[in-house]
């Protein structure tokens, strides 16, 4: 019910109000990883890339299938200049679904830019 407000919220632009209801998600599901992640795109979406990276490195930690997470979190750690771990965890996200075309894109690029072309 929570994160079914949260994301009504998040549609109506009440971000204050998503916020408290994904914090109170987070909090009475511990274990739930979606609610993490949803909480780290309106961290991230408010400015709070700290705290987004936190919430992210949480649903992966609990769900190390939320391929979703990985790629969200390898995006915000490539913009740190962290470009090593985005290439590992871009790979990971990939690797549960190929479907992911803009991580895909970011693999390629950075792998080239990282590894180099080969012969």
């Amino acid at each position: 019910i929570l994160m079914t407000r949260a994301k009504a919220a998040l549609g109506g632009a009440a971000n204050a109000v998503a916020r408290k209801l994904l914090d109170s998600v987070t909090q009475v599901a511990p274990n739930y990883a979606e609610g993490w992640r949803a909480r780290a795109a309106l961290q991230a979406a408010g400015g709070d890339d700290a705290g987004a990276m936190v919430s992210l490195q949480k649903a992966v930690t609990l769900n190390p299938r939320q391929f979703e997470a990985m790629a969200d979190l390898a995006d915000m750690l490539e913009q740190y200049g962290d470009k090593h771990a985005a290439l590992k965890l871009y790979r990971q996200a990939l690797a549960l679904d190929p479907q992911l075309s803009d991580a895909a894109r970011r693999e390629k690029a950075l792998a080239k830019e990282i590894e180099g072309q080969g012969i």
